[in-house]
């Protein structure tokens, strides 16, 4: 009965939101009841067809994942991703019950994790992580995203997650090659910096294979408290590895957390600084390329404060600059700039000149976290107190 219940709840509560009976408004425009219902059986993905807001500016999800290597996603309407979406949210805690760490809030971040192992378990996918993922997760219920479940799932979610890792791990490459090739006097050194970067395994992933030398993570204390835990395990779990797993992990490969609230930019811009310096002068044959990385973090800020966080990574690097002309630094990115509601370039590279960043790649995407490029920093970009 309560499994009835459950879906019953479940159906009613995805009709309500299908039906959008609250007040008929999607984005800020006006809509009819018949366009919400005509939305919820739309395949998604597909360039809007009831909305003012049609933007051709943003490419379909196939256009992009066919640009990148990967897999079509499912066509899919609305209602099958609400659905999908709210099973999820229900499944999740069953999944980490047993688990010892049990993060403390069981939000997207997690989900995430979970989506990324999909993708990163399969040996022959570009997005093969080693099941580095995998190995962050509960020992018993990750089986139903290892190798052999793992490919039952559809093609929802976990797809457009793909869009982001993809895009990221290959421009991150481009970026070191380019520090690397840059600087004939030198020996380029890489730091990779993520804002929010969640439970992700990136920074491992690259640190343990010498793409990058050092990694530092920000995200909320909680997080970076669980995911801390979640590296211990997994550094037991890989000290000696079998096929089909190849990365023996050593701590040295494991990235430096750093709890604080994003919002504060008085306090990102010191973490910043002291990241920046650590290292500025360790070996005069060395000189390190910075890369700043958000993705899918933006969304979650409060207004007005991702431009900001933008323009500091850009303050702080000029300023270390002039203590070590060599230094230099990227910016990758896989989120959704302000003030950009499509997918124009030319709004895109207005918005990150204002904050000290000239475009070399633009990407966008359907999903939320739409805007994906590269960009380096303008030598003409003045520091501005922020006090």
């Amino acid at each position: 009965m309560r499994n009835l219940s459950y879906f019953s709840a479940l159906f009613i509560s995805l009709l309500a939101t299908l039906w959008n009976l609250q007040d008929h408004k999607s984005n800020g425009l006006e809509i009819t009841p018949g366009c919400a219902l005509k939305q919820a059986f739309k395949i998604r993905g597909q360039r809007e067809e009831c909305s003012a807001a049609n933007n051709s500016t943003i490419p379909t999800f196939n256009e992009v994942a066919l640009s990148l290597g990967l897999r079509p996603r499912l066509d899919a309407p609305n209602i099958v991703w609400k659905l999908a979406w709210e099973l999820q949210k229900k499944i999740l805690p069953i999944l980490h019950l047993r688990d010892p760490i049990k993060p403390k809030n069981l939000n997207i971040c997690l989900s995430c994790l979970w989506w990324k192992a999909l993708s990163g378990s399969a040996a022959k996918y570009p997005l093969y992580d080693d099941m580095l993922s995998y190995d962050m997760l509960p020992r018993f219920s990750r089986i139903l995203v290892g190798r052999k479940l793992g490919r039952l799932f559809p093609r929802l979610h976990h797809g457009n997650v793909e869009l982001r890792t993809a895009f990221i791990d290959r421009a991150i490459s481009t970026e070191v090659e380019v520090a690397i090739n840059s600087n004939e006097t030198k020996r380029s050194k890489v730091r990779l910096i993520s804002f929010g970067a969640g439970y992700d395994v990136r920074s491992i992933k690259f640190c343990s294979t010498n793409v990058i030398d050092e990694a530092y993570e920000l995200d909320r204390p909680e997080v970076v408290e669980a995911k801390q835990q979640m590296m211990e395990r997994l550094l037991l779990r890989r000290q000696h590895v079998e096929e089909p797993r190849s990365i023996a992990l050593k701590r040295e490969h494991l990235p430096k957390l750093i709890g604080l609230d994003l919002n504060d930019k008085k306090i990102v811009r010191v973490v910043l600084q002291d990241i920046l310096s650590i290292k500025s002068t360790d070996n005069a044959d060395s000189s390190w390329h910075t890369i700043f990385l958000f993705e899918g973090v933006m969304i979650h800020l409060d207004k007005g404060i991702p431009p900001e966080l933008l323009r500091i990574c850009s303050s702080v690097l000029q300023n270390q600059q002039i203590r070590d002309i060599s230094s230099s630094g990227s910016l990758v990115f896989a989120d959704r700039l302000e003030s950009i509601p499509g997918g124009d370039i030319d709004a895109a590279r207005k918005e990150l000149r204002k904050a000290g960043w000239r475009i070399q790649q633009w990407c966008p995407n359907p999903g939320k976290a739409r805007h994906m490029g590269t960009a380096r920093q303008l030598k003409t970009f003045a520091d501005v107190n922020d006090t």
